[in-house]
């Protein structure tokens, strides 16, 4: 079965949740200034509670996402808090991503590059490593085979990693979950410093994912 892409519709959705840094990458962040990192790659940014962060810190910002709504709220923000000059904006699939080789210092990766199939996740990962400067650092997050949506039995079973949501804001929009060993596989051209895995819990539901922070190996 082809999987199709598909943004979110931040239109229909409450967006507070999503307009405050993600509380697991602030520890990186501050890391990433400490060694003077500068440009980074916010994949799949939504609408851009992390590339607004990183851009108050000093950082340049590209700001990758396939929701056009998405884009343009960040852009506003980012107007609005005088960090145009920070932050740069791209509307593209993360699997057609249009970046040079070795453009970036660091790619943020969060709760986004699973919206697809197992291959296509693998794809997206190989790109990241291609676009890393050497030793280039990564941050990224995976859903985990515990999250009890992988087994929920409204949404569409693909195959043994993939579903298709069929309800709710995520309808129609690919999840892959992998179990630890698919991380270590997928991250093969990387030094891995930092896995956790983590258990969100919020109302009645909860959601595992892995929180991985990683350095691209020279070859």
């Amino acid at each position: 079965m082809k999987i199709n892409s598909k943004g979110f519709n931040w239109e229909l959705m409450d967006q507070s949740h999503w307009q405050t840094v993600a509380d697991e990458f602030i520890p990186v962040a501050l890391r990433w200034k400490e060694k003077r990192k500068r440009s980074v790659l916010d994949l799949g940014c939504g609408i851009g509670r992390n590339t607004l962060f990183l851009a108050e810190l000093g950082f340049n910002v590209t700001a990758v996402d396939l929701s056009e709504a998405g884009i343009k709220k960040l852009e506003l923000e980012a107007a609005k808090t005088e960090l145009t000059n920070n932050v740069r904006t791209v509307v593209c699939d993360m699997l057609k991503l249009p970046f040079k080789p070795k453009e970036f210092d660091c790619v943020l990766a969060f709760h986004s590059v699973y919206h697809t199939d197992f291959n296509g996740l693998r794809s997206v990962i190989t790109t990241i490593s291609r676009i890393l400067k050497d030793d280039g650092e990564l941050y990224i997050t995976f859903n985990s085979k515990q999250n009890p949506d992988f087994k929920k039995p409204s949404n569409i079973s693909i195959n043994d990693h993939t579903i298709i949501k069929t309800e709710g804001i995520e309808k129609d929009i690919p999840h892959t979950y992998i179990a630890y060993r698919d991380v270590i596989d997928f991250l093969s051209d990387f030094k891995i410093s930092k896995v956790q895995h983590i258990q969100e819990i919020y109302d009645t539901k909860s959601s595992w994912h892995y929180f991985v922070e990683a350095q691209k190996v020279n070859v």
